[in-house]
């Protein structure tokens, strides 16, 4: 279990890594719409944590050999277990990882055949990917309770801005980008971009 734990605390790396891949090779103006609006979504959240300035939850991290040990836990507080080598020195509220996956998991869900009102190809293979995206994206939520990064409210709040924002922002582009074809414009721009740069 601790390697999936460990697998869920890198998420950041994997979820950027595969998002930046998809632009690489499609270079498709949706998903650089994507991912725009991903990082309004996370900057919001980190502009509300240095507004509402909550402390994370007390956590006991093992201390390394030849360093000082950790401090006695404040009266009252709960110690959580976690990864030993991990000390976050940011605010807790919101979790910005709870609302980049919210983000990612609402805006990938809309994105599916059936809330599209597309041919569904497959109905089985739908409720796979919608299993699958609300599974993972769940899981890495979860996570950041369990590894003592963030209290369950924490990340409740953190993942109620990600799934208003990922509904917003999906909103927009069907209500206003493609109606009025700026999927067109931004296309072109994406391509000028890659032309400057050699691609």
């Amino acid at each position: 279990m601790e390697s999936l734990y460990w697998f869920l605390d890198q998420t950041h790396i994997v979820v950027t890594g595969i998002t930046g891949l998809a632009f690489l090779v499609t270079r498709s103006p949706h998903v650089a719409y994507f991912i725009v609006g991903a990082l309004v979504c996370n900057t919001s959240a980190k502009l509300s944590k240095k507004v509402i300035r909550q402390d994370r939850p007390y956590t006991t991290v093992p201390a390394a050999a030849g360093t000082s040990p950790s401090p006695s836990p404040p009266p009252g507080s709960s110690p959580s277990a976690r990864h030993p080598k991990k000390v976050k020195k940011t605010y807790g509220m919101p979790s910005t990882h709870s609302t980049s996956i919210a983000f990612f998991m609402t805006y990938i869900v809309l994105s599916l055949p059936p809330f599209q009102r597309s041919p569904t190809r497959s109905a089985s293979l739908d409720g796979a990917m919608l299993l699958g995206t609300l599974g993972w994206g769940g899981a890495i939520m979860w996570s950041r309770v369990y590894l003592g990064y963030h209290t369950k409210a924490q990340v409740m709040v953190g993942g109620l801005i990600g799934l208003v924002g990922g509904m917003a922002w999906r909103a927009v582009w069907d209500g206003y980008v493609l109606p009025n074809g700026l999927d067109v414009w931004m296309q072109h721009v994406v391509d000028r971009a890659f032309a400057l740069v050699g691609q």
